[in-house]
């Protein structure tokens, strides 16, 4: 999996040195040769030591803060404790694919906690200079509509993991993630394309990697609003569907909101001290607009869910300090 041909490339906020080729990631430019750069390099990674806290059963930390983190079969992965080396032991046999796969999803989040921002469980899109933040479950189809909404003109962010920046001052900022969103194969049907030459997520799945219609934001982004999507309750058998429904969530609401879009929240709760935790979540519940939508998932009520996604957007312009106007 290793390269002799080492590249500095953009993923999110940082510059990387990919020793292992990751050719999903768009080159750095030049103004950025001489930043800081996470080197992310092919090396043996060891087993936890006894002195090792286990974290999750895949993650342990170490007691100078470094995490090590094994998916079977796949590939071992250790992050410094200062988050700017990420050593990476593929798997014999193991698809290139499926090890950027856990890279980009867990070691990313692992990231972004020693970096000090909060992942999110969300696909972003951006218009009009402003970000619109989508999550939900696994499956609630935050992909479908980050797909949808490129089709419409929307700029692509990130999809899967957000990445906030949770600093007190100034506006919260999401940067461009991969640039590609993952459908299954039915989702890229119902759009009207095919999947032939396009990547699989993983070998085994058919799940594919698109990349966004309208493009990458060209940069980092000031978070407007974030929308959780929920299912309605199932209802009597040839009932018809529920209609969709919007909600502001405030208050309590809003950070409860805020803490179930956490990407890993198990694993980035026990990672994240208490007090800056708490100081993130609070800050994306008080400073962006959260709202809870609740609609059918299917193609057919797309074109209302888009026009919802649109109003939320319009309504929450971000002020000076980063916060979503009332």
């Amino acid at each position: 999996m290793g390269s002799q041909n080492t590249a500095r490339r953009v993923w999110g906020p940082w510059s990387v040195i990919d020793e292992v080729p990751l050719p999903e990631l768009p080159l750095a430019p030049l103004e950025q040769a001489g930043a800081p750069a996470i080197l992310v390099r092919e090396a043996a990674v060891p087993a936890p030591g006894a002195d090792w806290q286990q974290i999750t059963p895949l993650v342990h930390r170490a007691p100078d803060g470094t995490l090590r983190f094994e998916v079977p079969d796949i590939a071992a992965f250790l992050v410094s404790g200062d988050g700017w080396t990420v050593s990476v032991a593929p798997a014999s046999g193991a698809e290139a694919g499926d090890v950027r796969l856990f890279l980009y999803g867990t070691v990313q989040a692992l990231l972004a906690v020693a970096h000090g921002l909060l992942p999110l469980h969300a696909a972003t899109m951006a218009k009009d200079g402003r970000a619109l933040a989508i999550s939900g479950a696994s499956g609630a189809g935050k992909s479908t509509l980050a797909a949808a909404l490129s089709h419409a003109g929307w700029h692509l962010v990130a999809d899967d993991v957000t990445l906030v920046g949770a600093s007190p001052a100034g506006p919260l900022q999401v940067s461009p993630g991969v640039p590609r969103v993952k459908l299954w194969r039915d989702m890229v049907e119902g759009f009207g394309l095919t999947t032939d030459g396009l990547a699989r997520t993983r070998m085994e799945l058919e799940k594919f990697q698109l990349l966004p219609a309208h493009g990458m934001a060209a940069g980092p982004v000031p978070l407007a609003a974030l929308v959780l999507l929920e299912a309605p309750p199932p209802g009597p058998l040839g009932t018809p569907p529920p209609p969709l429904t919007l909600t502001r969530l405030r208050g309590q609401e809003a950070f409860l909101g805020v803490e179930s879009a956490v990407y890993r929240r198990r694993l980035v709760g026990a990672l994240m001290p208490a007090k800056q935790r708490l100081a993130a979540l609070g800050g994306l519940a008080s400073r962006a607009a959260v709202h809870r939508l609740v609609r059918v998932q299917s193609l057919a009520a797309l074109p209302e869910v888009l026009a919802a996604l649109e109003g939320v957007l319009a309504c929450n312009p971000v002020g000076a300090a980063g916060a979503a106007q009332p």
